[in-house]
Parts: C-alpha cells; structure tokens; sequence
C-alpha cells in the first residue's frame, strides 16, 4: 500500500468514525460522500465542521470546494492543513 493509499485509509476511517457512517469494505478516492457513504444536506455540513475540526481550523475558508468524493474530502482537509500551519 502506497503511502497515499495509507493515508486516504487512515483519514477515511477517522472521518467515518466522527460522522457516525458506515466505513465501506474497499477504501477509494472515488468513494461516494453521498451516494456511497450516505451523506445528506446535515451529513455535508457536519463533514465540513469535521474536516476544519481535523486541520484545527478555527475560521475556514468562506467559500468551500464542491466535494462529491472521498479524494474530494482529503484534498480540502490536505488544504485546511497547510492553511493552519505556521
């Protein structure tokens, strides 16, 4: 496993865990927030708070990125990260 692969893996279960859904057998980029994980309008916005949560992101971009996957997800999350670093 790639240390990419590895790290999508990690991040998926963590946010999976802090949004209370199921965790599909098979972790990809192209993992469904919506159809595959089951996200509605309140699962978008609570991945939001999660993601900010995550980086340690206390005022967030206003405008955030359209996200429909889990690769989607990770490079925002990846965004907030170098946005919170000194």
């Amino acid at each position: 496993m790639s240390a990419h692969a590895a790290d999508l893996s990690r991040f998926a279960e963590v946010l999976c865990e802090a949004l209370s859904v199921a965790l599909p057998g098979e972790v990809r980029g192209e993992l469904g927030l919506f159809d595959e994980l089951g996200l509605d309008s309140l699962g978008a916005f609570q991945l939001l708070v999660t993601l900010e949560a995550m980086a340690g992101i206390e005022l967030p971009p206003d405008d955030p990125p359209p996200m429909f996957t889990l690769a989607d997800a990770h490079g925002y999350y990846r965004e907030l990260c170098a946005l919170g670093e000194p």
